[in-house]
């Protein structure tokens, strides 16, 4: 008898619950709206993940390079030459067999929330959103030069799709909703929603009248500083009065800057070609092994700059 009734319940709560997420489906197809209370859900929802992730990056470089846990890893003056080497490669040497395996066994890569938006719809696969977040993670905690603002905006991005694939939204509305996802990530990130909300306009959805997004990157900014306070402290000494010699020295530094863009992306191409004939799993440990011996020199290449950047700015 118990039995019995304890499977009547689980229906009858079944039954209660599908009849809500319908009524959710009636009032988010029934006026857009309504999709700014779910763009909030998403905000805080990625707003905390992000966090989590940042601490955890913060964590792996406090327990792989013996750094306080109060300074970013590019900002300190210092780093201990063997592990400068050997972490980044072992890093690189992870991702370069997840790689490895991926193409062994035949898995198709992982789609950003760009393509998803434009070419699928706003359909993302969290499975795949949490491998590349992982491999971000992998990345940026071992040192190398990579920062975390993909894997923020994928894992994002692929919490908005997989609530609005449960709410069956429409295709304009889920592209929307995998805007707001993104937007919240970079609003988390940096403690910026205006910059948020812009990105997701520019390259994710293509338009600027989106009040979810807004709300989405504010509710994003909001729960990162509520949980971990604010990202960034930027405190610039004042600046005089600029006069010609100073603007020469901006122009010259403009072509400098420019020059080097140039050559980078001149150079792209032949290291690609280079590294063709390397094997595929033995690539990034290579790449690790150049930024830990560049670490030696100046431990403002490894992970994402942001300390180094703070440290510049306050000289």
């Amino acid at each position: 008898m118990a039995l019995v009734l304890s499977r009547l319940s689980h229906i009858i709560d079944r039954k209660a619950s599908n009849r809500v997420v319908t009524r959710l489906r009636a009032l988010l197809r029934s006026n857009e709206f309504y999709l700014i209370p779910l763009a909030l859900v998403i905000g805080v929802a990625t707003g905390a993940v992000v966090t989590v992730m940042s601490l955890i990056a913060q964590f792996a470089h406090v327990f792989i390079y013996g750094i306080p846990i109060d300074v970013r890893l590019s900002a300190n003056a210092w780093i201990n030459p063997v592990i400068a080497l050997i972490a980044p490669a072992l890093g690189g040497l992870a991702l370069g067999l997840m790689e490895w395996l991926r193409r062994r066994w035949k898995i198709a890569p992982a789609v950003d929330p760009v393509e998803a938006n434009a070419l699928r719809g706003g359909r993302l696969s969290m499975r795949d959103s949490v491998v590349v977040s992982g491999q971000t993670l992998v990345s940026n905690g071992s040192g190398a030069s990579v920062g975390l603002e993909a894997g923020y905006t994928q894992i994002g991005a692929g919490i908005a799709s997989l609530l609005g694939q449960y709410l069956t939204l429409r295709r304009n509305d889920m592209r929307l909703i995998l805007g707001c996802g993104a937007a919240a990530a970079i609003a988390a990130a940096f403690g910026a929603p205006l910059t948020g909300a812009f990105y997701a306009c520019e390259l994710i959805v293509g338009v600027y009248s989106a009040a979810p997004i807004l709300a989405a990157s504010l509710a994003g900014a909001l729960t990162s500083q509520y949980l971990a306070g604010a990202p960034y402290s930027l405190e610039v000494q004042k600046v005089g009065a600029v006069g010609f010699e100073q603007y020469i020295a901006l122009f010259v530094l403009a072509l400098l800057v420019a020059g080097i863009g140039i050559v980078v992306m001149r150079a792209s191409p032949a290291v690609e070609r280079l590294f063709v004939r390397i094997p595929v799993w033995l690539r990034p440990a290579i790449g690790g092994l150049c930024v830990g011996a560049m670490a030696i020199v100046t431990p403002q290449v490894l992970a994402a700059g942001h300390g180094a950047m703070l440290l510049d700015l306050h000289r």
